[in-house]
């Protein structure tokens, strides 16, 4: 007998789904918009509730609707629960197989219906179908999911086990015990498990209550974590803009592009200009009286808001001494706060360009010299004539270049004046004396001549000069035109040496005679083709001085420049000749190791690292010190060109930096989650 009225079950059933309907209807509202497949859970109860509804109707609708389709709206209800569930934590799938089971079940229930009416048939395939969709569910929860998330989803997996046992449970029963073809006086079994149905259905709504519940938790943490990630991004890209605004050699300032108000200078400017920060700000271009023309700011902010950018043009400025200064000016038009802005940077060449008149003017000497002058290579080969060889000697400036000077030479001069020469130029001495040579038409002429070697920066010869005068008229004058002839050597001279000057100055770093970034990346290709051809490594050391700004701001910036050539000084003696120290940056120094690996170069990473925390330098008798931390890495191991690797040595930098400083840190690249 069956204490339980299968109506009275099914009306509670109705009850507790219309309860659960409205929760779900609450859970979609809120969250529709922000995450997919709770429409699909609100549409299982929806179509759960009609489907009971349809059973209470029976007798009152056609069998095929209170029997079939209520039926297969309960095990759609649940396929539809099932696709909701993979759009909340998977992705869309395909249900094309549930929607074949589904109408392979409308037929089986309908046979069962009409053709052969079996209640005890119509249960079992109305469990098998649940069966079916529950383990899909059960399965997905426990699963199916990522593992990060499984304990999110761990209990709405056990109901759904649940579920299933319930299932496996009511077709045990229907198979072995005898039921009749009422459903309305069904056995104590199918009330029982009408009524589990029930409770998983409540415990189910509150573990999707849940689920949704973590969701937020998780997508909260990811938001989170994100604007972390951005707001230290942008703090990191506003401090490297800081520095390299603030260490840049080259004058650099921001203005408004309306008026020429001066929003922000750095040091460099100051020190160039001779104005100070608090004289700068807030006040313009035009009345501090910066451009020695002022009608060319016009011209300049029109080319650049026409171009948007400039980059090396030539202007000519006025510090507050009054001097003129000569300039290259690079500048673009930026946004901030909504307002266009000028960021200029201008690069100093007035030394270099009072070094190139006077090359001029040693090249118009040299041009317009009435002696004969030849420049040849260490191997004696012509590199240059000036007119007045071409006039004396009758050979074209083509028919010269290349040759040897031999090509004037007699049997009239003596071999020990040749032997001699060349004993006295190889040796790094000035040689004069005479020569009888032969003109291009055969004439034999008499010259005096002072031949000099030229030692480059390295005191290594690199050419030979000679300055010529045609003597045969005028040997009388022999001392007199020697003495003209020696002056004009020594021009030719301080030409060269000039020349070299000027390539040491575009190569070294003014302040700490290391070589330039410049010089670093002109040389790099070279090192790494080499390294790559002969297959060794290349270490790669970024150091930085710690609290170098507080230096600075505290000590003034000469006890700063003070530090910088300390280090520069330390590297020079901890280097060997192959190795490429230079200034980076600011108070950032990088040195390439050619053929040193990795535990090599960290020993001597922190051999430097312990030497320079023992300098001191000395402060109106008081002894300073400071720091550095150091990043390395390793070509080819941490990159497959110099831009890479330096990138991670400087990583490696700032994780010494984040380690507490004073420390060496080898970068090591973290695995792609």
């Amino acid at each position: 007998m069956n204490l339980l009225d299968m109506k009275t079950v099914i009306v509670s059933y109705m009850i507790t789904n219309v309860i659960c309907a409205l929760v779900m209807t609450m859970l979609w509202r809120l969250h529709r918009g922000r995450f997919d497949g709770t429409g699909f859970w609100l549409a299982d109860f929806a179509l759960q509730f009609i489907a009971l509804i349809l059973v209470v109707l029976r007798g009152i609708v056609p069998d095929f609707i209170s029997m079939t389709v209520s039926n297969a709206l309960g095990v759609g209800g649940a396929m539809l629960l099932l696709a909701g569930l993979e759009r909340f934590w998977v992705k869309r799938r395909s249900q094309f197989h549930n929607a074949v089971l589904l109408i392979i079940f409308i037929a089986t229930h309908a046979y069962f219906v009409f053709i052969y009416p079996s209640l005890k048939a119509r249960n079992i395939i109305f469990s098998l179908g649940l069966l079916v969709i529950c383990s899909q569910c059960a399965w997905l929860m426990l699963r199916g999911v990522d593992i990060e998330v499984r304990h999110h989803t761990r209990n709405a997996g056990i109901l759904f086990v649940a579920y299933c046992l319930v299932s496996i449970v009511r077709i045990l029963v229907d198979v072995f015990v005898p039921a009749g073809n009422d459903f309305f006086h069904s056995n104590v079994y199918d009330t029982s498990a009408l009524i589990l149905y029930q409770m998983l259905s409540i415990m189910l709504v509150f573990s999707l209550f849940m689920m949704v519940n973590r969701r937020l938790v998780m997508d909260l943490e990811v938001d989170i974590t994100a604007r972390e990630q951005t707001e230290n991004a942008l703090r990191l890209s506003d401090e490297k803009f800081q520095k390299a605004f603030h260490s840049s050699p080259d004058a650099v300032l921001i203005t408004r592009v309306n008026d020429g108000q001066i929003v922000e200078v750095n040091d460099s400017f100051c020190l160039t200009t001779g104005y100070s920060r608090e004289e700068a700000l807030g006040h313009s271009t035009l009345t501090l009286g910066l451009w020695a023309i002022p009608k060319e700011r016009e011209s300049f902010v029109s080319t650049l808001c026409e171009h948007s950018r400039i980059r090396g043009v030539e202007y000519d400025f006025r510090s507050k001494s009054g001097s003129i200064l000569n300039g290259l000016v690079s500048a673009e038009i930026i946004l901030l706060g909504g307002v266009s802005h000028i960021l200029a940077a201008i690069h100093d060449i007035t030394e270099r360009k009072r070094t190139d008149e006077k090359l001029q003017q040693l090249s118009r000497a040299v041009e317009q010299s009435p002696a004969s002058i030849v420049i040849t290579d260490t191997k004696g080969k012509i590199e240059y004539i000036n007119p007045r060889f071409t006039r004396v000697t009758g050979y074209s400036v083509e028919e010269a270049i290349g040759q040897n000077p031999r090509i004037l030479k007699t049997d009239l001069t003596p071999k020990e004046t040749y032997r001699e020469l060349w004993e006295t130029v190889t040796a790094g001495r000035d040689w004069q004396g005479e020569f009888v040579n032969r003109k291009k038409s055969g004439e034999i002429y008499y010259e005096l001549a002072s031949i000099s070697p030229i030692l480059n920066a390295h005191g290594v010869i690199t050419h030979y000069v000679a300055v010529k005068e045609n003597i045969t008229d005028r040997k009388e004058s022999q001392i007199q035109l020697r003495s003209m002839n020696e002056q004009l050597a020594e021009q030719i001279k301080e030409n060269l040496k000039l020349q070299e000057i000027l390539r040491e100055q575009a190569i070294r770093d003014p302040l700490t005679s290391l070589y330039n970034r410049r010089y670093l990346y002109e040389t790099m290709g070279r090192e790494l083709a080499r390294a790559r051809r002969e297959k060794y490594p290349v270490s790669f050391m970024m150091m930085d001085i710690d609290y170098f700004k507080q230096f600075n701001d505290t000590y003034g910036h000469d006890v700063g420049d003070m530090i910088l050539v300390a280090l520069a000084e330390l590297l020079r003696t901890h280097t060997r000749q192959g190795d490429i120290a230079c200034r980076y940056g600011g108070e950032e120094f990088l040195v390439i190791m050619p053929q040193v690996g990795e535990a090599d170069a960290r020993r001597r990473a922190e051999e430097i690292r312990h030497s320079f925390h023992k300098t001191e330098v000395d402060y109106g008798g008081i002894r300073l010190s400071t720091a550095i931390s150091i990043g390395v890495a390793f070509y080819p191991k941490d990159g497959g060109d110099s831009d890479a690797v330096i990138k991670a040595a400087d990583a490696a930098m700032y994780m010494a930096k984040q380690a507490g400083r004073n420390c060496m840190r080898v970068w090591e690249a973290k695995p792609q989650s």
